[in-house]
């Protein structure tokens, strides 16, 4: 979802709402390092995983663990980089952090060349308005362009999954164990 780890640790449940409009599911993020909130499109697959994560929370928070590691600890992501040995015998300055997929998600999109630099730019919640700008307009939402660009990005995402040599209908149809 190219967020940043204090907002997708904060997520909840109850942030998502269905978008008539554009026909997809949104998750309403407050953004507080920018004080606004990004309305940001789930893909398919996107959806699918987190509703298998609903039955998993206890407090309604779409983070959460199975493997006795805090979600809400500042390490969360690292510690679970570090159990898939994706951090394994690397130095601390090699090693994978959570910003890594952010940072991935805005080069490998605009590298793709399919989509305007702004509207990534706003995927990953980043500001583009002018100050002249802001004073006499709305912050648009680009919801159909975001919605390109995320599900570009899980039919990316499941390209090298299955080049990977994973078998996409074990990661959907995931059960979850509690």
């Amino acid at each position: 979802m190219a967020i940043r780890r204090n907002e997708f640790l904060n997520l909840k449940f109850s942030d998502i709402t269905h978008d008539e409009e554009n026909q997809c599911d949104v998750l309403n993020i407050n953004q507080t390092k920018v004080n606004s909130i990004n309305i940001i499109p789930l893909s398919d697959q996107a959806s699918k995983l987190i509703d298998k994560l609903k039955v998993t929370s206890d407090d309604g928070h779409i983070v959460c663990t199975l493997r006795k590691i805090s979600p809400k600890g500042l390490n969360y992501f690292i510690d679970i980089l570090n159990e898939m040995s994706i951090n394994m015998n690397k130095n601390k300055t090699d090693r994978v952090t959570p910003h890594d997929f952010r940072r991935a998600f805005v080069n490998i999109a605009n590298e793709s060349e399919l989509f305007l630099p702004h509207v990534i730019e706003l995927c990953v919640g980043h500001e583009i308005r002018t100050k002249v700008s802001k004073h006499y307009a709305q912050k648009p939402r680009y919801i159909e362009s975001k919605k390109a660009v995320f599900n570009w990005w899980a039919n990316y995402i499941d390209a090298c999954l299955i080049e990977l040599g994973y078998k996409l209908e074990d990661i959907y149809n995931l059960q979850i164990i509690i």
